[in-house]
């Protein structure tokens, strides 16, 4: 009998301890799902740079790519990573706001976080009007709203939606290829 009891409560502390690890093994999944993420979103950053033209009358075709990332939240690393990088033998400049400043943006990618509060992204797409800076998001109808591209999470992959009415207004071009990997090409003013 004494021989059972020990028994039983050494499979109780198995138990509990096979439960706390699978607890933080699936907290820690998580963290690396989550940082998986922003590095496919800097991917994509990365590669929208690329396959977007702006005007001529925009920046000459001269100088670096401005890269704005407007996040409450510190600058996660591959967000930094992209700093430096080429993209149509033009360097990449990133830069983060936790607020936008008030004079003029200079920016050709703006990505939006899902920190801001929405009424002042809403200020903020209305602010940019037509100006040739290509709105990125992962807010939720953020295309729907007049944004550019809007990144989604579809079964655990990272898709974007491309609102081709929205480059147009502002002047940019968006590659075919660009175009053809997007989940879905909606043609909507702002």
């Amino acid at each position: 009998m004494i021989f059972r009891a020990g028994r039983t409560g050494f499979f109780r502390k198995v138990i509990l301890l096979v439960a706390l690890l699978w607890g933080c093994g699936s907290a820690n999944a998580n963290a690396a799902r989550v940082a998986d993420e922003e590095a496919l979103k800097a991917a994509y950053l990365y590669n929208f740079a690329k396959f977007v033209e702006w005007p001529a009358s925009f920046d000459g075709g001269e100088g670096p790519i401005e890269l704005c990332i407007w996040s409450e939240d510190a600058l996660d690393a591959p967000f930094a990573k992209i700093q430096g990088r080429s993209a149509q033998n033009r360097e990449i400049h990133v830069k983060q706001f936790a607020a936008l400043p008030e004079s003029r943006l200079a920016c050709h990618i703006l990505f939006i976080s899902q920190s801001p509060e929405h009424e002042t992204v809403a200020e903020v797409m209305a602010a940019l009007g037509d100006l040739p800076v290509l709105t990125v998001s992962d807010r939720e109808d953020f295309v729907a709203n007049g944004g550019m591209i809007e990144f989604k999470n579809v079964a655990q992959h990272i898709k974007f939606i491309v609102n081709i009415g929205a480059s147009r207004t502002a002047g940019l071009t968006i590659s075919a290829f660009l175009l053809q990997l997007a989940l879905e090409v909606r043609d909507s003013e702002k």
